[in-house]
């Protein structure tokens, strides 16, 4: 009697062998997708990364308007509160030491300057001071030009 061993194929063996030629075909259908599906990524971040930048520029537009809203309401009340008290010759000068003593502390840091103007526009005391901010200079002509208006070296 000889060794007769029979050699069954496991029932699975049809469904593997399915799945292998299934794999085989999406194969060429992940190489073709997977760039595509990696451009989509990266856009969805970069739209991320635009709506985080928006929301940031939006927060320092309103902070630095209630920064500069609080500071003048405190630089008016202290002008305001002295306005009967401004002499009649020199008072220019004392507008500016007036202006001084009302900025808050580290006010005209960040670059702020702080200008006081009549009703005609023109600069009665600047702060802080600078040559290129001399009184008598008109503030509407300072706000049409560039922020460079006193980088300007200033002859001597």
């Amino acid at each position: 009697m000889g060794d007769r061993r029979r050699h069954k194929t496991p029932a699975s063996a049809p469904l593997l062998g399915a799945l292998a030629e299934s794999l085989a075909r999406s194969d060429s259908l992940m190489r073709r997708l997977i760039p595509g599906l990696a451009i989509i990524f990266i856009v969805i971040l970069a739209l991320f990364r635009t709506g985080d930048l928006v929301s940031d520029y939006t927060r320092t537009q309103e902070n630095a308007q209630v920064t500069l809203s609080l500071m003048a309401t405190v630089v008016a009340s202290g002008l305001m509160s002295s306005e009967n008290d401004l002499p009649e010759t020199g008072y220019r000068t004392t507008l500016k030491r007036i202006l001084a003593d009302s900025l808050p502390t580290g006010a005209t840091s960040k670059g702020r300057i702080y200008l006081v103007a009549d009703q005609s526009g023109t600069i009665v005391a600047p702060a802080p001071l600078q040559p290129c901010l001399k009184a008598g200079r008109s503030a509407i002509s300072l706000a049409r030009h560039s922020r460079s208006w006193c980088l300007a070296p200033v002859p001597a």
